[in-house]
């Protein structure tokens, strides 16, 4: 036997391992389904059938991958993994191909000269695989964290006031609009248990992690349809939303099917962090004051916490002068349209930087993997190649001008001015 024969022999046999994973579906006897027949463990990426129930365990952005199981996530895979085009075979090869979907659509082309452009420019900023949280973001989320714990701890300890109640409220919408946003997007850290921990963050201002993500990832995906908060109701429809006993978040359920084991087995950690929730910020008043002085407390801390928080959301997805409607194209000629494109044409605006960056919207919409950090930095060059290509996006130097032009959309849209018919017209 030739010398390190062996060594070549098994080299030789991971190779082929590797090619017959990676072959191209053709050379592969696939199952055809449709895709309601997609099994939890199974997702669709442009109309291949992956089985993700290994991949989750070495997934290098953590188990997490399962939540979407049962889904057609060609969007979301490819609004996460930006190398995907120069390299497709890197990703998909760690995931095993098990067949092919007879009735996959997709309304969004990718890898359109615009979006190559934007990457290569972007990526010549923010160095790939660097683009997570900066040791800025990090003392800064830090510092909110702490205020977070300091508000909580005197609210619980000492009593609610109404000083307290401002204090809890703004380091609820703190966590809320930088901390949680980023884990739960995957850009705090590269290290998937920091995402992890930090995402529950989302639970400690009396909201659902796992209902963030669903809606959240959706609407990221697909711009088209968005969730607006309810501004001063926010906080109230946030706490008391039934949605955390299934973690079946009905805004999306038009287009993703959330009821896999991976969600199940998250529902009683959900319902065990609610029950905390509710019982330090909304039982605990009542042992320190009367009902109606503890009821006025948590009215104030629930009012800046939802104006802080969805008011600054809402400024950042503000539709005045939007394109509200992207693949309305699609829907009329069959044409798909640029997936980059049709998330900067109905993201509103950039809010100033507020809120630690995460209000730059359309930001966050072509890179959600990267930290807000980065977004005022790279904003100059999005701007311009937008220019370049005649992308259609709005911007704001300053917070009071995007707070003048929501205004303007809002009173718009509840008087029919966007309307295509005049329903006030009477006729």
């Amino acid at each position: 036997m030739p010398p390190n024969s062996e060594v070549t022999n098994r080299r030789s046999r991971r190779l082929q391992e590797q090619d017959a994973a990676s072959a191209p579906a053709s050379t592969k006897k696939l199952k055809k389904i449709r895709l309601a027949e997609l099994s939890q463990h199974e997702v669709c990426i442009d109309g291949l059938v992956y089985d993700i129930r290994e991949f989750g365990k070495v997934h290098p952005g953590g188990d997490q991958v399962l939540l979407f199981g049962g889904n057609d996530v060609t969007a979301q895979y490819k609004m996460i993994h930006h190398g995907h085009s120069s390299n497709p075979q890197h990703y998909l090869s760690k995931m095993a191909l098990v067949g092919e979907v007879t009735d996959f659509s997709c309304e969004y082309k990718f890898d359109t000269p615009f979006e190559q452009e934007i990457k290569r420019e972007v990526f010549k900023i923010v160095k790939r695989g660097r683009e997570f949280g900066t040791p800025g973001y990090l003392l800064r989320a830090a510092f909110y964290v702490g205020l977070m714990a300091f508000a909580q701890l005197t609210w619980v300890a000492s009593g609610s006031s109404p000083l307290r109640a401002v204090l809890l409220g703004c380091a609820g919408a703190l966590i809320g609009l930088n901390v949680q946003h980023d884990a739960n997007h995957g850009a705090a850290s590269k290290r998937p248990w920091v995402n992890e921990v930090l995402g529950y963050g989302a639970d400690m201002i009396g909201g659902s992690k796992y209902n963030w993500i669903q809606q959240h990832w959706t609407h990221h995906a697909y711009q088209a349809f968005f969730f607006l908060p309810l501004l001063s109701f926010y906080w109230l429809s946030s706490v008391f939303n039934t949605q955390v006993l299934d973690l079946n978040q009905r805004g999306s359920a038009q287009i993703m099917d959330w009821s896999n084991d991976y969600t199940k087995r998250r529902i009683p950690v959900s319902l065990l962090l609610r029950a905390l929730y509710i019982g330090m910020n909304i039982v605990n008043p009542f042992f320190h004051h009367s009902p109606a002085t503890a009821l006025y407390h948590i009215w104030i801390m629930s009012t800046v916490e939802s104006l802080f928080l969805s008011g600054l959301f809402s400024l950042s997805h503000n539709f005045e002068g939007a394109d509200r409607y992207p693949v309305d194209h699609f829907e009329k000629t069959g044409e798909q349209v640029c997936w980059m494109k049709a998330q900067v044409s109905p993201s509103a605006s950039e809010a100033a930087y507020q809120g630690g960056g995460s209000m730059m919207t359309y930001k966050t919409h072509l890179f959600p993997r990267m930290s807000s950090a980065y977004y005022p930095y790279i904003a100059p060059t999005v701007r311009r190649i937008c220019e370049k290509h005649g992308v259609r996006y709005a911007w704001y130097p300053w917070i009071h001008q995007n707070f003048i032009a929501t205004v303007t959309y809002m009173h718009n849209s509840g008087t029919g001015g966007h309307w295509e018919l005049d329903p006030l017209s009477g006729k």
